[in-house]
């Protein structure tokens, strides 16, 4: 692989009681990748499994011999297989995968044949296209296009899709990703759509890596699935809703909304603009973003928020990884 070699691959994934039987199914379609990450990290909420590895599958445990590593945290549900990592591992990839497929064994490879072209897109081998009405409105999230196949640029109007396995960059997000207190009380069933804000606010677009291919679940495994209630009761619309809300509102410029409408267009009309009318559409959406982030009154907000947010992110590290790491963490960032 071309990628950069000091550039670590770190897989990511989370489960809950319902299904660690079949998480160790999981768990060897990675460790026979064809291109092996360097870590394997499995998060578990303490609260789901108090005993901790006692409360495990001997099949499961068995596997840090193969390099899995089990870690423990608070739960945040589908939120636990990149929230962590992510803030633990910040400079390297992490590849997010769901614990109820067994995966091809060139996942990885493809996901960093596609980061190679575009490191800085969020790169997936499953996405939905988001979609408006013809008089402009964001539609459900049920009138979505399913599946994408045909798009293999980066957009900001495509949701990645975690079923199929994901790949974000190294720092792509900023602290607004990890505002745990909002995730609970308004998205906690929608990790994917979390992120897909997040992705715009900080311009990181999403494509499509390969075709979308249907995805065989495990079986038994969707006994309890979050797309039941997600789908269905049309909870990703009530929790897409209030994740626009908690962004546009503090938003000068074009809001994320229209971020989106530009981009669906982008697709839409691509048979007739061609790469580069494509392109110019995204770029525009880029330039957008960047606009609200030279604006003054953003430029203020992060003024003034910025020792308690500081504050907020030492503590936290201190937390999850403790004093040592957290001073290394600080002194690699100012060049010590």
């Amino acid at each position: 692989m071309a990628y950069r070699p000091d550039i670590k691959v770190n897989v990511s994934l989370t489960s809950f009681p319902a299904r660690i039987s079949i998480v160790p199914q999981v768990i060897r379609s990675i460790i026979n990748q064809s291109v092996k990450p360097d870590r394997i990290l499995l998060w578990l909420s303490r609260d789901q499994f108090p005993m901790e590895e006692a409360d495990l599958p001997a099949e499961l445990t068995t596997l840090k011999e193969n390099g899995l590593e089990i870690m423990w945290c608070d739960d945040i549900r589908p939120h636990k297989k990149y929230f962590y990592t992510m803030q633990k591992y910040p400079h390297d990839i992490t590849i997010t995968v769901d614990d109820d497929v067994v995966y091809k064994e060139n996942v990885i490879e493809t996901l960093l044949k596609s980061y190679e072209r575009f490191p800085f897109a969020v790169s997936c081998l499953r996405a939905h296209q988001i979609t408006f009405s013809g008089d402009g409105n964001l539609n459900g999230y049920r009138l979505w296009k399913r599946g994408v196949q045909t798009v293999h640029y980066p957009n900001h109007a495509l949701l990645a899709v975690g079923v199929g396995g994901v790949l974000y960059p190294p720092d792509c997000f900023g602290e607004t990703a990890f505002n745990k207190d909002f995730i609970v009380a308004n998205c906690v069933n929608a990790d994917d759509l979390w992120l897909k804000v997040n992705e715009i606010v900080h311009n990181v677009p999403v494509v499509l890596a390969a075709a979308s291919e249907d995805v065989k679940n495990i079986k038994g495994s969707q006994n309890e699935a979050l797309y039941k209630s997600n789908d269905f009761s049309d909870a990703n619309d009530v929790q897409f809703a209030a994740i626009l809300d908690h962004f546009e509102k503090s938003a000068t410029g074009r809001s994320i909304t229209d971020i989106l409408r530009i981009s669906a267009g982008a697709i839409e009309n691509s048979d007739n603009m061609g790469d580069e009318g494509t392109r110019e559409l995204l770029r525009l959406a880029q330039n957008d973003i960047a606009e609200i982030k030279n604006s003054f009154s953003y430029k203020a907000g992060r003024f003034i928020t910025f020792i308690p947010r500081c504050a907020d992110t030492f503590i936290k590290c201190v937390q999850n990884n403790g004093f040592g790491y957290t001073v290394k963490l600080i002194l690699k960032k100012i060049g010590i």
